[in-house]
């Protein structure tokens, strides 16, 4: 496909872990830089995420750091492995750690690192999750970080310079590990996706997963709104949630009904 063959810029490629991604960018993400993929409820963010995440690290040896803001862990790890991911294995491993910031702590976790502070308290501070991210990454020398959601992250704030300066704290904090990798979600609303949202400006790539009404049907579909430095696909490529993840057709065109 050749709008998604050439690169305007020489970078290590990191691979998506997710069939038919890497040819709508050129061969992959480049690496160590921060990403945002965005989209309503249920469109698959969680799945992507958790497919950048395992084939990491079972296919590319590049360890992992799953960062929950909304679900607990444990919750996480079902999602995965309804997909056929286990992710205990790897956290016995010592290959992947979940941090846990979410407001539900019901479980006991072997093996989730839990914040000082979760969401939804009054003296919540962002640098809590971060000093703690920071120590996991270097701690297992992880490659590739996923956030949780940061719009669940960001809602903690109601300034927006506030806004702005955490988003980049948390951006700068997981840059400053050489080589890192990192997919911050963040919720959308479908056809309110003009209204760009602060982190979309601060990443190094957007990636937006759409659910598409098409005469009685909805169509998935998957946009790569920038990736800098990349000559990416500027269209909307279908998509479909499968028992084993996402899968991308990369060949396939979705035209958004006007």
């Amino acid at each position: 496909m050749k709008n998604g063959e050439v690169n305007s810029m020489q970078f290590e490629r990191v691979k998506s872990g997710v069939p038919g991604f890497d040819d709508l960018v050129g061969g992959g993400l480049p690496r160590g830089y921060c990403y945002t993929v965005a989209g309503g409820p249920g469109s698959g963010k969680t799945t992507f995420a958790l497919q950048f995440i395992h084939k990491g690290i079972t296919e590319h040896g590049e360890n992992g750091v799953y960062v929950s803001l909304d679900e607990s862990p444990n919750s996480i790890r079902a999602s995965a492995l309804s997909f056929g991911m286990n992710l205990e294995d790897l956290e016995k491993a010592g290959k992947l750690v979940m941090i846990d910031a979410s407001p539900i702590r019901l479980e006991v976790g072997r093996y989730a690192v839990r914040t000082p502070a979760m969401l939804g308290i009054p003296n919540f501070n962002i640098d809590s999750v971060v000093g703690t991210l920071h120590e996991v990454v270097e701690k297992i020398g992880a490659k590739r970080v996923a956030v949780d959601s940061l719009t669940s992250l960001l809602m903690q704030y109601s300034d927006p310079f506030v806004v702005r300066k955490e988003t980049l704290s948390l951006i700068r904090s997981i840059s400053e590990v050489e080589g890192c990798t990192a997919l911050l979600l963040s919720e959308t609303v479908e056809g309110e996706i003009t209204q760009f949202k602060t982190e979309m400006f601060l990443v190094n790539g957007v990636i937006l997963l759409h659910s598409i009404r098409q005469d009685e049907e909805k169509t998935r579909a998957i946009e790569v709104l920038k990736i800098r430095g990349v000559d990416h696909s500027t269209r909307m490529h279908p998509f479909k949630i499968t028992d084993k993840g996402i899968v991308i057709y990369p060949e396939e065109r979705v035209f958004s009904p006007t």
